[in-house]
Order: C-alpha cells, then structure tokens, then sequence
C-alpha cells in the first residue's frame, strides 16, 4: 500500500517537472532546490506583468542557471513583485464585480418597469442624443 503512494506521488512530481520544463535529474543535482521550486510555484499562482515577469526571470537565472541560491535582496523583490501583482489582481476582480453589479441593477430596473434597451427608440431619447437609456 505505501509502495503505491510512493509511486504515485513520483508521479505527480514528474508530471510537475514536466509541465515547467525540468527533469528529475536536473532538480536533484541542482544546489538550490528548494529556489527552484518556490519560484516556479510563485510564477504559477501569480499572474505578473511584464516587468514583473522579467524580474521574475532574472531570480529564476540566478537560481537555475548559475546554480546559486537566493539570497535576502532576492527574496525581498520576488516578495515585493507578488504582492504588487496580487493588489493588481484584486483591485481589478473589485472592478469586474462592481460593473456587473451595476449591468445586474441595470437589468432588474428594467424588468420591474417592464422594458428593455431595446423598447427606447431615438424619439424617447433627449434630442441632439440617439440611442440612449434615460
């Protein structure tokens, strides 16, 4: 029974190293493993922006091609460019959330009075304006 858990979660791993473009062989050999993992973790849970994503890749040089570990300085950025991306994330879910609100309340006021956008002709509308909701 532990035999197959055992392989199961070599599995898992393998399939993780492969989703990120490593092998087994280069992970274990490497000094920093632990980096490596982290960073790859980070990229994945965090959607960065281009800046970010390039000071993302300059750590993940550091770590994986040099094959030296992070260091405090290092750590610091990559936490500072998370954090930046996530307050991005959720300021714009925040924004997402509120225009659908707004589309939802826009929806019901005009069931409850029985119309819809397309009851209102130009002729409704304040002159000088074509197609508006009053």
């Amino acid at each position: 029974m532990h035999y197959n858990k055992d392989i199961e979660q070599n599995q898992l791993i393998g399939y993780w190293l492969k989703s990120v473009g490593l092998t087994l062989k280069t992970l274990e050999r490497h000094p920093c493993i632990d980096d490596l993992i982290a960073l790859q973790t980070v990229k994945r849970a965090v959607k960065f922006s281009q800046r970010e994503t390039l000071a993302w890749q300059i750590l993940w040089n550091k770590a994986f091609e040099s094959k030296r570990c992070l260091n405090d300085a290092d750590w610091n950025k990559l936490y500072n460019n998370t954090k930046k991306a996530l307050e991005r994330q959720h300021s714009q879910a925040i924004k997402q959330n509120t225009a659908r609100h707004k589309i939802r309340q826009l929806r019901r006021t005009l069931n409850a009075n029985n119309m819809s956008a397309y009851d209102i002709t130009a002729k409704d509308a304040e002159p000088g304006i074509t197609g508006t909701i009053k």
